[in-house]
């Protein structure tokens, strides 16, 4: 009974930390995307 109880626990945080690792790498591809267009409209006024 125990093991299952730590097995549905670990599950929980495994899904957490892929929930934020997801959510961190779209930020930082936004962010990314947002800059490289900002160096793409710098180019485009030079």
């Amino acid at each position: 009974m125990m093991s299952t109880t730590i097995l549905l626990k670990s599950m929980k945080v495994l899904m957490m930390i892929q929930y934020v690792t997801l959510g961190a790498l779209l930020y930082l591809f936004k962010s990314f995307q947002s800059v490289f267009h900002c160096f793409i409209f710098f180019l485009s006024i030079s």
